[in-house]
């Protein structure tokens, strides 16, 4: 991949992490999602190079961007990879920790795998309470 292809991915991941970001502060996840994925169809769910770089990307740009938590982080990967026609699942999950709070996380599942956000070990503590693909737009 040349010089300028990662430079437009990065550019590319960063605005679309800022926009997730500022979106998610404003509104609800539902309206941001919609807003962001209006008018984008997803076609493979397949291992493809164009994923990993933006797996990457989003890893190594997120920490540039305050307030990107994972549910930032999942759709802003969701996003990207749509636009490259590449299916993707968003899973929210919650689980009590040691001190009884409440804990909410989410996952992105590309080729039936996690992509981002933790381990899959880490993922069976907590109790699933939606998915989000483009079926469920």
């Amino acid at each position: 991949m040349g010089i300028w292809r990662h430079r437009r991915l990065a550019a590319m991941t960063l605005t679309t992490i800022i926009a997730v970001r500022l979106g998610l502060w404003r509104e609800p996840f539902s309206r941001t999602r919609l807003r962001l994925l209006k008018g984008l169809v997803a076609g493979k769910d397949r291992d493809d190079p164009t994923a990993r770089r933006i797996f990457r990307a989003v890893r190594v740009i997120s920490p540039l961007v305050p307030g990107a938590t994972c549910l930032t982080q999942a759709l802003a990967a969701q996003v990207l990879l749509t636009r490259h026609e590449l299916d993707s699942t968003i899973v929210l999950g919650v689980r009590q920790d040691a001190s009884g709070r409440m804990q909410a996380h989410a996952w992105l599942y590309y080729d039936g795998r996690i992509a981002l956000g933790g381990p899959p070990a880490e993922a069976s503590g907590f109790v699933r309470l939606a998915s989000f693909g483009l079926s469920s737009q």
